[in-house]
């Protein structure tokens, strides 16, 4: 009897320093963001504005997040003096929901300083909605005389779908687990529809870009994860 309670207490201990060892994280994570964004269309002049953003993630594993945004911002685009004389500006806000997956949950980062550093690396899609209100938009036709005019759309929702590519510098705390997270990200947004620029064209879909810095916070309980996420 003895015996069977010293083993016992030994597969508690193994198991405790095992999850000090830097196997545990946080459920949760919220943050938010500050980026540029760009309109692409051949049409078009690029112009970078700005868009801010906040997430909220669940944290499947430490390498793999379910993760709810929202941006806030404005686009621009477009040139008064170019030979088709196009210009707007837009007031967007935007809802997405995204999942991204680090190159850590597919491969062994142990064995490798190289592996390790690519470990937070990761990729992610998923679908949102864009509420468009364009403020300025130039509508006549060069040397129309003001008599004719491009058609546009002045607001709009539609349908996105981003890719990101990222990196998520991961602050690990006291237990190794990490805790805060400074991510860099650029996303290429496909949108449905012709209110992003407010020009209404033969291309069923417009691309914008959000290059963005941000920070994100754990918290909730601690999970155990497969292998130690830090070394």
């Amino acid at each position: 009897m003895k015996r069977l309670g010293f083993i016992i207490l030994l597969l508690i201990s193994f198991i405790t320093a095992k999850a000090q060892s830097g196997d545990t994280y946080s459920s949760f994570s919220i943050g938010g963001g500050y980026g540029s964004t760009t309109v692409y269309d051949y049409t078009l002049a690029p112009i970078d504005k700005w868009a801010v953003n906040g997430t909220l993630s669940y944290n499947i594993t430490p390498f793999f997040t379910l993760t709810g945004e929202l941006q806030v911002g404005r686009f621009e685009g477009g040139d008064l003096t170019a030979f088709n004389m196009k210009y707007f500006q837009n007031v967007f806000a935007a809802a997405i929901l995204h999942a991204d997956v680090q190159a850590g949950e597919l491969i062994d980062y142990s064995r490798s300083d190289f592996l390790y550093g690519l470990k937070d690396v990761y990729m992610g899609t998923g679908i949102g909605f864009l509420q468009n209100s364009i403020n300025f938009i130039q509508p006549f036709f060069p040397n129309s005389n003001n008599q004719s005019f491009y058609p546009i759309v002045i607001s709009s929702t539609n349908v996105l779908v981003p890719l990101t590519l990222g990196y998520d510098f991961k602050i690990y705390n006291g237990y190794d687990q990490p805790q805060i997270r400074i991510d860099v990200s650029y996303t290429s947004n496909a949108v449905f529809g012709q209110a992003i620029d407010g020009y209404i064209t033969a291309a069923p879909v417009k691309f914008y870009s959000y290059l963005s810095v941000g920070v994100k916070f754990g918290f909730g309980p601690a999970k155990l994860y497969r292998k130690p996420i830090r070394y």
